[in-house]
């Protein structure tokens, strides 16, 4: 560990949470009880469910909702 994860934020005008919502790809952080911290438009979509309904479910809940034919 070099220290960096104590740096104070970059004040830079880049909104790193939009970027990382709105890039190509299926991304998603999960917190260690496997609940959605965030996750990208794509990752959502696989989802089938809106972005900002997955932020702070857990993972389990949300693939209990799809249809069996999904799962």
């Amino acid at each position: 560990m070099d220290g960096s994860e104590n740096a104070p934020p970059h004040d830079d005008g880049i909104d790193f949470r939009a970027l990382f919502e709105r890039a190509p790809g299926r991304r998603v952080v999960l917190s260690p009880d496997l609940s959605v911290l965030a996750l990208s438009e794509d990752y959502a979509r696989g989802l089938h469910a809106e972005r900002k309904w997955c932020v702070g479910r857990a993972l389990d809940d949300i693939i209990a909702r799809w249809p069996d034919e999904l799962r």
